[in-house]
């Protein structure tokens, strides 16, 4: 309600700024987003904490690895 209250245009900003052919990917992004939560958490109910945070903070080596042969991106230096 207070949100409401504060943005008399939250509707428009929320929902009606949002053109048609953006709605599959917002859809696809959150329901991703969610199951990487849900994958960190039980990361650390079964696995040490010190190799969650490891295998974390290694996801962009990762994204730099896979981008050249998945997005057929050039990655440069620099």
């Amino acid at each position: 309600m207070l949100s409401v209250y504060l943005n008399k245009q939250i509707k428009f900003v929320m929902y009606d700024s949002v053109d048609a052919a953006s709605i599959p990917p917002l859809a696809t992004r959150v329901i991703t987003g969610n199951f990487a939560i849900f994958v960190n958490f039980m990361a650390v109910k079964y696995f040490k904490l010190t190799m969650v945070a490891m295998a974390i903070n290694c996801a962009p080596m990762v994204t730099l690895i896979l981008a050249g042969p998945i997005l057929k991106e050039k990655v440069t230096v620099g």
